[in-house]
């Protein structure tokens, strides 16, 4: 099963260094997505943006 991991550039809780490392345990299908901005709460303010990754994601 493919897993899709989500986070923010900006993130001020999650360390986007530490989603960055995330990569070493990736398998084949894997995908790390990083929104460019808003912080911790990026799907709260771009539902549509998030939608469209994960549908992209699930295709």
């Amino acid at each position: 099963m493919p897993l899709m991991v989500a986070g923010s550039q900006d993130d001020i809780i999650v360390d986007p260094h530490a989603l960055q490392e995330l990569r070493g345990w990736f398998k084949q299908g894997d995908r790390l997505w990083e929104c460019p901005q808003r912080h911790h709460f990026f799907h709260f303010f771009y539902p549509k943006l998030v939608a469209k990754e994960v549908l992209d994601f699930w295709d």
